[in-house]
């Protein structure tokens, strides 16, 4: 820090691992509900992840990289850019029924 002094919270190891995805992580993003997050990649998923404990509870498999992710205010939805660089393609996800829809389950 510039006035030399160590922050306040500082972790060496990380506190929980979250395993699955395959190559990079572009975008991550957490629910209103504050107990789950989605993870989009380079290897054409995204996964969302329970945060106390770290469980995988839904993996959707999509046809290019994903590089951005949006949760809507309801926690119900989940949008998704996916493509090169300059994401083209955009979905709309349902959670927890994880079907590209513009509409809820």
């Amino acid at each position: 820090m510039k006035d030399g002094k160590p922050l306040a919270a500082s972790y060496r190891h990380p506190i929980r691992m979250f395993q699955g995805h395959d190559d990079n992580i572009f975008a991550i993003a957490r629910f209103p509900d504050g107990k789950k997050m989605v993870t989009g990649s380079v290897d054409e998923t995204v996964r969302i992840w329970r945060l106390e404990d770290g469980r995988e509870m839904k993996k959707w498999a999509v046809k290019k990289a994903v590089r951005a992710l949006v949760i809507l205010k309801d926690g119900k939805r989940v949008v998704s850019a996916e493509g090169d660089i300059g994401a083209k393609d955009w979905k709309l996800w349902s959670y927890p029924c994880g079907h590209a829809s513009r509409y809820l389950c």
